[in-house]
């Protein structure tokens, strides 16, 4: 079972414009409010694939509805402890216009931190040594720094496959405890590495430093495609042409898709394939379904150690 840690509970709002003109009135011709976070959006593609998944965490109570809401409408299964506050509110602005989006992240309110404790003990108590955890984005203020890492070490001392989708030091940590999978995007990945990553091919001779340090890695790269690492072999696939309806929750998507590859034995191109079929019906809003992209995916081996 994949037992996802929702440490920061968020709701995205999109407001969407024909054109937007910076400095100007603008008019939205819709706005759509949402439960989400990087958690929640990565349960929702791994119940389109029939995954079995459960959500741990909490919720702020002021503004828990529009989450629980989502949850209940996609029949995700979650345990969230309640407490006094107002989760955050991530607004995006969409430009019709040129497909660009603009992102306001505000911060929620704090846990204090026996909350914050209750949190973390309560969520390595549900996890058992057939389960995937995944850790996925930022964390809410209370929270200690530290909370990813702890949660590394606990999964490394009792052989519970992880995967963590962070940035800076929460993943440069973690990688001491081999994560079963990191999925770091091009900028992500360059503070890793310490490079500058453009391409395909500033990926792919930097990744035989991290052979030993997670079992698996995916670089993706937006238009640029995804290079995918199982410790041997590495993988490209090329980015689909796409009618972009959003970009919210495509990497998450694709996050969703590489795991439940990993989890059901299939091969890393399948794998890899996968990733990006889900992260295409994400961006196309899911107008088709993940099947239907599978056939239209190309992957080539690029090398092998």
């Amino acid at each position: 079972m994949f037992r996802i840690f929702y440490a920061n509970p968020t709701i995205d709002k999109t407001v969407r414009f024909h054109e937007f003109h910076i400095g100007a009135t603008n008019r939205p011709y819709e706005i759509n409010s949402i439960g989400a976070g990087k958690p929640l959006n990565l349960a929702s593609t791994l119940k389109k694939l029939n995954a079995e998944l459960f959500l741990h965490g909490f919720l702020f109570s002021g503004n828990a509805q529009m989450i629980e809401e989502r949850l209940n409408n996609e029949r995700i299964s979650y345990s969230l402890k309640s407490y006094p506050g107002m989760a955050r509110i991530n607004t995006k602005l969409f430009d019709a216009s040129c497909s660009v989006v603009t992102e306001i992240n505000e911060y929620g309110d704090s846990l204090d931190e026996n909350a914050a404790e209750e949190v973390i003990t309560a969520y390595l108590h549900s996890l058992k040594s057939e389960d995937i955890a995944v850790l996925a984005g930022s964390v809410s203020k209370g929270l200690p720094k530290d909370c990813y890492a702890r949660i590394a070490a606990f999964c490394s001392e009792n052989s519970i496959p992880f995967f963590i989708d962070a940035e800076g030091e929460s993943l440069r940590t973690a990688l001491s405890y081999e994560p079963l999978l990191i999925k770091p995007n091009a900028y992500e990945f360059s503070l890793l590495c310490g490079k500058e990553i453009l391409s395909a091919d500033d990926v792919l001779p930097v990744l035989p430093l991290f052979k030993d340090k997670a079992r698996n890695i995916c670089v993706s790269l937006g238009d640029m495609g995804a290079v995918y690492f199982d410790g041997k072999d590495a993988y490209f696939a090329e980015a689909l042409p796409l009618n972009i309806k959003t970009t919210v929750g495509a990497g998450d998507a694709m996050a969703a898709g590489l795991l439940f590859g990993l989890s059901n034995g299939y091969s890393s191109l399948e794998i890899l394939k996968l990733g990006m079929a889900c992260s295409a019906a994400q961006i196309e809003a899911n107008v088709q379904p993940i099947a239907n992209y599978m056939g239209k995916i190309f992957v080539r081996k690029v090398f092998c150690i």
